[in-house]
């Protein structure tokens, strides 16, 4: 189901199988989810910043990020002409690019309610929608792609759900910032499973996407000066300038990952990021954490174990799918 662009004598591209390489991608889920994980200390530095400009912030200078990576492939590796011509490609099909606009809008949405909750003081909450990721993930493996779960790893979303039921239930409601965190980066797994084209190309499309609503927002919020830089200390500026690099790296890891292993592979890997972005709310940022709450917690948390104990049975017949 993965594809790379061939140069023929015609001159024109065709699609040929790609080939896996599931040790790179099971290396890169693990580097992604560990700088996922320390996405809440970071902006508790910009707590004082509007989500939604950060959010503008991480759009734009995402942007510049991807153009510069793909500028290394035209000026100093201009002997791979590979990424330009995927790029090229994407541009010209309807499909991709209909693709990379979905996965645009949900990464932006997955964007404004994480910034948003971690600014908020609702860290805790953005991280179990994490925990709940990894199986919509699985959810979308088993329904749209074919992937299998045995009877234990049925048992594991069970738990999951029986957590979510129970914070809304006793803790503090509905947890909408951690459903709506799940639910839009679970489809956005999927999107970036269904897409043809590397890593770099992709991002350039889907962050140049943003960048023109991403710019306008900028503009109105800081009207009249229209400088989004006016009135911050100079190492905030120069932490949302940061943030471009800290936005597309892991993305980049990401997006490779699940183009060389399962999407059920990859949700069993992301409980590395919520666990790390739990332990930032609770211990460093000292979030509340009543006594529902953490019950609702241990529930998902035996689902997390009932994953992991299920997945080397499953390594063998995930890693060849």
């Amino acid at each position: 189901s993965h594809f790379q662009l061939v140069n023929e004598p015609s001159q024109k591209y065709s699609l040929q199988p790609m080939v896996a390489h599931p040790a790179l991608g099971f290396l890169c889920a693990i580097a992604a989810q560990v700088i996922w994980g320390g996405f809440p200390y970071f902006y508790s530095f910009l707590k004082s910043i509007d989500s939604f400009q950060l959010v503008a912030h991480r759009c734009v200078w995402g942007f510049v990020t991807v153009v510069i990576w793909m500028s290394y492939f035209r000026f100093v590796r201009s002997a791979n002409k590979q990424p330009i011509r995927e790029f090229l490609f994407a541009v010209n099909s309807k499909r991709n690019l209909g693709l990379l606009a979905l996965a645009a809008f949900l990464s932006g949405s997955n964007w404004v309610a994480f910034v948003w909750a971690v600014t908020h003081g609702r860290a805790l909450e953005a991280s179990l929608g994490y925990y709940i990721c990894p199986q919509v993930h699985v959810l979308l493996g088993v329904v749209l792609l074919g992937e299998r779960l045995n009877r234990i790893q049925w048992i594991a979303v069970a738990f999951a759900a029986a957590g979510v039921i129970y914070i809304s239930a006793f803790g503090a409601g509905i947890p909408w910032i951690g459903l709506v965190v799940a639910t839009s980066f679970g489809l956005y797994g999927l999107i970036k499973k269904k897409v043809q084209i590397s890593v770099a190309p992709n991002l350039t499309i889907e962050t140049g996407m943003m960048l023109m609503p991403a710019i306008a927002y900028m503009l109105y919020s800081t009207w009249p000066s229209h400088n989004p830089f006016a009135g911050n200390p100079s190492y905030l500026n120069c932490l949302l300038i940061f943030s471009g690099l800290l936005t597309v790296v892991p993305l980049a890891l990401y997006g490779t990952a699940v183009r060389h292993i399962p999407l059920s592979t990859v949700g069993l890997l992301q409980f590395i990021g919520p666990t790390l972005q739990f332990l930032c709310g609770a211990v460093l940022l000292g979030e509340p954490f009543d006594q529902n709450r953490l019950i609702g917690f241990i529930i998902v948390w035996i689902g997390v174990f009932v994953f992991l104990f299920s997945f080397p049975r499953n390594k063998s017949a995930t890693s060849s799918q």
